[in-house]
């Protein structure tokens, strides 16, 4: 079972929306579980089945078992056996949120599964291990890597430095950390803002994967270190490119920005963000998905 720390839902709809020639049926099933058309005391609303399915119009309750409709006699019969029965089940509105997220999160989670089959990426025990794979090799494409990563979040960095928690570490002697580590990582701190576009990474002996847009994540940014270890984090996603790679073709304001690329990791070296590669480069990683298995 996966139990998912992101997930780009976003990249996914793109690539079903290719896939079908037209919009995702994920964003189809949005829209349809949000229009609602109240008359009276009774709700009308577009029936969402529990195999993720449509139908319009349908009014009343949802039964544990599949959705109600009632006959012409007043009987109930469920949409999945289409039998009549008198026995009454447990309930619950077809209009409350709960139910619309429970079918949205499992019609996501198979268009992931439809991405990986796509990019031949099912098999998980197929996947490299971060220690030893050469990440050069896949530039510009999709690929599943396995193995320990640190999480590290600038702005969490950035509040637990301040002013007022330094005063708060220095009555609780720590073996830990030194405060002077503290002090230099709140000096540096604006400048790394500055320098990376993205807030939150995780990062391995030869890769960083940066987490693009924090919506994506299912677990709060300030809760991610005390929830995953980082022993065995799976990462599908596409190798962007290598920082510390020479462009001699590139324009000198191009070759510009690679250099302070290569600086802004330097930097995270030196004040202890991130340990220092093995190699000369460093593969940045677009992630799809991040998970560990449970």
């Amino acid at each position: 079972m996966r139990d998912y720390l992101y997930l780009n839902m976003d990249f996914l709809e793109s690539f079903v929306a290719q896939q079908d020639n037209g919009l995702s049926f994920l964003r189809i099933l949005e829209e349809a579980a949000s229009a609602t058309e109240v008359e009276g005391s009774e709700s009308t609303t577009n029936e969402l089945t529990l195999q993720g399915g449509i139908k319009e119009g349908v009014s009343g309750k949802a039964s544990a078992f599949g959705f109600l409709e009632a006959d012409a006699k007043g009987e109930t019969t469920t949409d999945t056996s289409r039998r009549t029965s008198n026995t009454s089940a447990p309930t619950f509105d077809i209009n409350t949120q709960t139910a619309k997220e429970i079918i949205l999160q499992k019609q996501r989670e198979n268009i992931f599964d439809k991405f990986l089959r796509f990019m031949k990426l099912e098999d998980e025990h197929s996947y490299h291990c971060s220690e030893n794979v050469d990440l050069t090799k896949f530039i510009n494409r999709f690929v599943g890597i396995r193995g320990r990563f640190d999480y590290t979040s600038i702005s969490r960095l950035d509040s637990l430095t301040e002013a007022k928690m330094q005063d708060f570490y220095s009555n609780y002697p720590n073996k830990k950390f030194e405060m002077n580590e503290v002090q230099e990582l709140r000096k540096q701190l604006p400048y790394i803002k500055t320098l990376l576009p993205f807030d939150c990474f995780l990062h391995s002996s030869g890769c960083m994967i940066f987490i693009e847009d924090e919506y994506h994540l299912r677990k709060a940014i300030n809760q991610i270190g005390y929830k995953f270890r980082g022993d065995d984090i799976i990462i599908v996603g596409k190798v962007c490119k290598c920082v510390g790679e020479e462009r001699r073709e590139s324009a000198s304001t191009n070759q510009l920005l690679d250099g302070i690329q290569v600086l802004a990791l330097d930097i995270l070296v030196d004040v202890g963000v991130i340990k220092k590669p093995k190699t000369p480069e460093i593969c940045l990683i677009s992630p799809v998905a991040i998970w560990t298995q449970i």
